[in-house]
């Protein structure tokens, strides 16, 4: 899967192209809007690296593997160069130094956001007869990385001790909600009157319960209004969350029939003359 392909940006795209190709192919996608999850995973995960300039970086220039042969070929060739060094007693030296060591292998885990929140336990199936359960901390980012010692299914030397699996973690968003770091970022929509008269807007929160927020008068498009620390918890600090913040979209219809253009003429503040 190419990341780039996922999100149809070229691979020298911009921040601002990559996250409004984002954003179109989420709203596209989003199973709440009947769209397949696969699909929307997918998106995630390529925005989630391709966002990310540590994470681009690693992935549009991959370090290079190491030794891949099989585990005989480099016993051979140990055997080979000692013995000529050191005769026989160098080969059963080689053999136990240059042992092979199992690699780490990478899992992806998708969590929703109402999971991130709160925190989870999560089951991974290594194979048929082995799994294995562990617990994300509430308040975990997107992107980041849980390694558990020794899980790795990926064996290519059975007289080694097993690499580590490494879980990236992705964060399924809802709709109408976003992350900033550890801060919730929520977008509402109100119409024209309540923007310019004030209102009180009920907005559930992913925590299950309803806040009722103060939108002042002659709110503006755009506008965020903030609610202290009810953002994603923030790990290894007790008691401190972030924010949460809601987007103010104002929606303004058309309006095209003659007595709503002439009542909207008579709404507006008269104009003054001013003589020069």
């Amino acid at each position: 899967m190419n990341y780039y392909d996922v999100l149809g940006v070229p691979t020298d795209a911009s921040e601002d192209a990559i996250k409004k190709a984002f954003r179109k192919l989420a709203s596209q996608h989003h199973p709440d809007k009947g769209g397949d999850t696969t699909k929307f995973q997918q998106i995630q995960e390529a925005y989630e690296t391709l966002s990310d300039g540590n994470k681009r970086q690693e992935y549009d220039h991959p370090p290079r593997q190491g030794f891949t042969g099989n585990f005989h070929d480099h016993q051979t060739f140990g055997d080979d160069v000692f013995a000529q060094m050191f005769g026989a007693g160098g080969r059963n030296y080689s053999f136990r130094q240059q042992q092979m060591s199992n690699p780490d292998s990478m899992a992806q885990i998708h969590i929703t956001l109402s999971e991130c929140y709160n925190g989870t336990e999560k089951v991974v199936q290594l194979n048929q007869n082995e799994s294995f359960s562990f617990n994300i901390p509430a308040g975990t980012l997107p992107g980041s990385r849980m390694r558990v010692t020794g899980k790795s299914p990926n064996i290519v030397n059975p007289n080694a001790p097993p690499g580590d699996l490494i879980m990236n973690i992705h964060v399924q968003m809802q709709e109408s909600y976003d992350l900033d770091g550890p801060n919730l970022i929520h977008y509402a929509q109100i119409d024209a009157i309540s923007a310019m008269t004030g209102c009180d807007l009920p907005v559930k929160h992913i925590n299950g319960n309803t806040v009722k927020l103060k939108v002042p008068p002659g709110t503006q498009h755009g506008s965020k209004l903030r609610i202290r620390s009810m953002g994603l918890p923030i790990p290894g600090n007790a008691g401190v969350s972030g924010d949460w913040y809601t987007v103010i979209h104002v929606h303004i219809p058309k309006v095209t029939d003659a007595y709503s253009v002439d009542l909207l003429n008579k709404l507006q503040a008269p104009k003054i003359d001013i003589q020069v």
